[in-house]
């Protein structure tokens, strides 16, 4: 399996429009060919520091089924909802990423449907991580190994769903991306206004040595489209 992640940019102008057409026309155009399913979108929330993103990942099966999806954007029948989208938006950037090991998304195209879901919205965190230089897979084996084996008391009801890698040449630089519901307003309110207790941030727990692994990263707060397949 493989993620088309994207992130684009919007003026708060163009939202509805945006969406009503990402929900009416693109999600459908993309599951015509059944290598490729729109699984999540999602919006920057309104004081977050990038309130006009829109986030999406497309699920695609194999790189056979990438090859036909890149074709059909750049000449076949996404090509012309592919080009009335970039009008929309000010601007556009994609990766291509695989999951990791440990990743809880749907990874089963057939799963996920090709049409609407209307439904209450998810809070998230989408978080890119660049492990520092060398240590991707050390980085992995961390994640999995400790972070993964958190109690439910230490990860404050914020549950990792997504965890991915790009490929090679599938983005900036070699770089994680996690996205991590966020299962109640009480745990939000708990990110947005608390210090993180100083007894997660001593040597020996997850913080402290993940640190070792990877010492940056860009976070931020995303709510999914009403609609979206999954959440």
């Amino acid at each position: 399996m493989l993620y088309v992640h994207q992130l684009l940019t919007a003026p708060a102008s163009r939202r509805v429009a945006v969406d009503a057409f990402l929900r009416d026309e693109w999600l459908p155009a993309v599951a015509h060919e059944d290598g490729a399913r729109l699984a999540w979108v999602a919006y920057g929330m309104d004081g977050s520091v990038a309130p006009d993103d829109v986030c999406m990942l497309t699920l695609v099966r194999d790189a056979a089924a990438l090859e036909r999806f890149g074709d059909r954007i750049r000449s076949g029948d996404l090509a012309a909802p592919a080009g009335r989208l970039a009008g929309m938006v000010r601007s556009q950037r994609v990766r291509m990423m695989k999951p990791l090991r440990y990743s809880r998304f749907e990874d089963a195209i057939e799963k996920v449907p090709a049409e609407p879901q209307a439904g209450p919205t998810a809070a998230y965190m989408h978080d890119f991580v660049p492990p520092i230089p060398g240590q991707n897979r050390a980085y992995e084996d961390l994640m999995a190994e400790r972070y993964m084996n958190l109690s439910d008391s230490a990860l404050s009801e914020i549950v990792l769903r997504a965890s991915c890698e790009t490929v090679a040449g599938g983005g900036p630089q070699p770089e994680h991306f996690n996205l991590s519901e966020i299962r109640s307003s009480e745990a939000l309110v708990k990110l947005l206004v608390y210090e993180i207790p100083k007894e997660h941030k001593q040597m020996g727990t997850w913080m402290w040595e993940a640190l070792g692994v990877r010492d940056q990263w860009t976070t931020r707060l995303v709510r999914s489209a009403t609609w979206s397949p999954v959440r």
